[in-house]
């Protein structure tokens, strides 16, 4: 979360690895009787956009092709 409360609890993380991709899976519960509007916030590592697209088009060529 981008501002840290005590009102939602982080009941359990679901972290799934393997050589093809990574999984998380968050389970969060308000702890009180309200709604409340919260914005949501997960770390990514920094991308290389030029090899992010590289990856993208070798893809699409690939599917191309089958």
């Amino acid at each position: 979360m981008l501002t840290p409360t005590n009102d939602i609890a982080l009941d359990s993380e679901d972290l799934h690895i393997s050589p093809t991709e990574i999984r998380v899976r968050y389970r969060f519960r308000n702890v009180t009787n309200a709604d409340l509007p919260v914005r949501i916030a997960f770390p990514l590592p920094d991308i290389d956009l030029a090899e992010l697209s590289q990856m993208i088009e070798a893809r699409f060529t690939e599917l191309e092709s089958a």
